[in-house]
């Protein structure tokens, strides 16, 4: 089989799921399908009920779950008055986009802040007072 006939069958395998997919959305017969199919009109009736109940049963799931989500005790949550609110502030050598030699040099030396180790941390810099080590 050439390439052209495996894809054009995979695209007609894939239209049948999704149609098949379509029907059992809209609770129609997949025994009938086909009867309805050469009838446009029965066609078109069996289609515009079918999805008429299934946009109401939309609708009441949504407005179901709609009502639970209010109902939900709001107590569950700890109260955010004993949390401890933490500073935003960056300190500008720390904000990104800078690019001259004395804010890189300043933005190196404020990672002193944020080091893990306790020890002192002149050591840790490859950059001191202008030279490199």
């Amino acid at each position: 089989m050439s390439l052209w006939v495996l894809a054009d069958m995979e695209v007609k395998i894939d239209a049948t799921r999704t149609l098949k997919k379509s029907l059992k959305q809209l609770e129609i017969n997949l025994a009938i399908w086909a009867d309805l199919a050469q009838d446009r009109r029965a066609w078109r009736r069996s289609m515009k009920t079918s999805a008429a109940i299934y946009e109401a049963n939309r609708i009441a799931d949504a407005k179901a779950k709609r009502r639970l989500a209010s109902h939900k005790p709001r107590g569950s949550t700890p109260p955010t008055s004993n949390v401890p609110t933490l500073s935003t502030h960056v300190p500008r050598a720390i904000r990104p986009g800078r690019t001259s030699s004395n804010s890189m040099q300043q933005q190196s030396h404020n990672l002193n802040f944020y080091h893990t180790c306790r020890g002192p941390h002149d050591d840790d810099h490859p950059i001191q007072s202008g030279k490199r080590k």
